[in-house]
């Protein structure tokens, strides 16, 4: 994934409104904004490294932890296995 300093690069859920109003700001700075959709686009173990080492987070940060899923599968758990 090549990446540069004026692009903006989002992941982004379509059935989230927040999602959406967060790429219509992203495209009203004026910037190059690219996006993926979860689920449609492609993404690598080493595309989430990345991301997470650009943003110096760890991968349970990125989760929405008020999702039933997350509630049922990783609530409470201390880590996220990340393959590669």
């Amino acid at each position: 994934m090549k990446t540069h300093d004026r692009e903006l690069m989002i992941y982004y859920n379509a059935s989230s409104s927040s999602s959406k109003k967060t790429i219509a700001y992203a495209q009203s700075t004026g910037q190059k904004v690219i996006t993926y959709e979860f689920g449609k686009s492609r993404s690598t173990t080493t595309d989430w490294k990345l991301i997470l080492k650009s943003m110096d987070a760890h991968p349970k940060e990125l989760l929405n932890k008020a999702h039933p899923y997350y509630q049922k599968t990783s609530k409470g758990k201390t880590s996220i296995c990340m393959a590669g």
